[in-house]
């Protein structure tokens, strides 16, 4: 499961060196970006003729580089005047999801493919929306992300995963590289992408990871809900668990899981066996071993950082604390991890 930051952090830190030299010579992303804010106004759409459709051609650059695409499209009239307006207003501000709203435009109005409609969302909400094209995918997989759809997946939906999905590598261009333009994240990452593929092949590759020991394994641990104890973990360097009031988890190596789970059950009642709470209390006081690797988690989707782990203590001055068992230095904070969809990344992974 690829660690994406890491491929991600380096191909970034290497455009950050270039990109103000770079964007000087992409004149077109501040003009069209002026265009699109004046174009998406509600006001403007309502009351827009075919010839301001038509000025879509050349802002366009999915009709800008294939002119016949462009003469299809916005040519001559494929629709009365009324449907184009009702058309683009309800892609920009309709009600529905986003998903929904992209797969009736992309039916409903003649010669507007996929591609189209994805790069016009991407500039009408330059702060939402990055544009799904191959470019922008070919430079997320180098980058070390690469993206699934679910089977049968609409146009429409396959939009939102991809921007969802991307969305951290969005976050590390602003921490690591920052607005070089008058412009938005989004649209200089979609310069970026182009920069990447157009560039990958003189650029040095990323540094392979550093093997290690055998008989190491990992561990995904949720720093409380919705990681909440994320920074306090870090920033003291330790991993810890839940359920405070069983005491030291360490004292459990004597008794058996079922005796755990007689004990969560007569300490936080509730009509659950337990069975789930009492193997991750088991294998972080017995199983998890220093040298391990912890990996902090938020959601099923998303890693906060990883750490080696290192000799247990027990600290009863805070409640969440109380059951720390593990004293760990963390080696990486602001890193994401994507699984597919309906998998995971150790077949038992520890809660809290």
């Amino acid at each position: 499961m690829p660690l994406l930051p890491e491929a991600a952090r380096y191909y970034l830190t290497l455009f950050k060196s270039e990109a103000d030299a770079f964007f000087q010579h992409w004149t077109t992303l501040p003009i069209r970006y002026e265009f699109f804010q004046r174009f998406r106004e509600r006001d403007f759409l309502e009351k827009a003729e075919w010839p301001d459709f038509q000025t879509l051609r050349e802002n366009l650059h999915t009709f800008s580089s294939l002119s016949l695409a462009g003469a299809r499209a916005l040519g001559e009239l494929n629709h009365p005047i009324e449907h184009y307006r009702a058309a683009f207003i309800n892609l920009l501000y309709g009600k529905e999801s986003v998903a929904e709203r992209f797969d009736r435009f992309k039916t409903g109005i003649a010669y507007f493919g996929e591609g189209t409609v994805s790069e016009l969302l991407q500039w009408c909400f330059p702060d939402q929306f990055l544009n799904m094209n191959d470019r922008a995918v070919r430079a997320v997989e180098q980058a070390g992300l690469k993206i699934t759809f679910p089977r049968r997946s609409s146009p429409g939906e396959k939009i939102e995963i991809f921007n969802a999905d991307v969305r951290p590598l969005l976050d590390a261009y602003d921490e690591l590289v920052g607005l070089r333009t008058t412009t938005t994240v989004a649209l200089e990452f979609d310069a970026f992408c182009y920069w990447l593929t157009e560039n990958v092949a003189r650029l040095p590759k990323p540094p392979a990871l550093p093997s290690l020991p055998k008989g190491i394994r990992f561990w995904l641990l949720a720093p409380g809900r919705n990681a909440t104890e994320w920074d306090s973990f870090y920033e003291n360097g330790y991993a810890a668990i839940g359920w405070p009031d069983t005491g030291d988890l360490r004292e459990f190596s004597s008794i058996s899981k079922e005796e755990i789970a007689e004990r969560l059950r007569k300490i936080y009642g509730g009509e659950s066996d337990r069975r789930n709470d009492s193997l991750a209390c088991w294998q972080f006081a017995n199983e998890m071993k220093p040298g391990d690797v912890v990996i902090a988690k938020k959601g099923i989707r998303y890693y906060l950082g990883w750490g080696i782990v290192g000799p247990g203590a027990t600290d009863s001055t805070k409640r969440f604390l109380r059951n720390l068992n593990t004293a760990a230095t963390w080696r990486g904070k602001a890193g994401v991890f994507i699984q597919k969809r309906g998998e995971r990344l150790h077949r038992k992974p520890l809660q809290s």
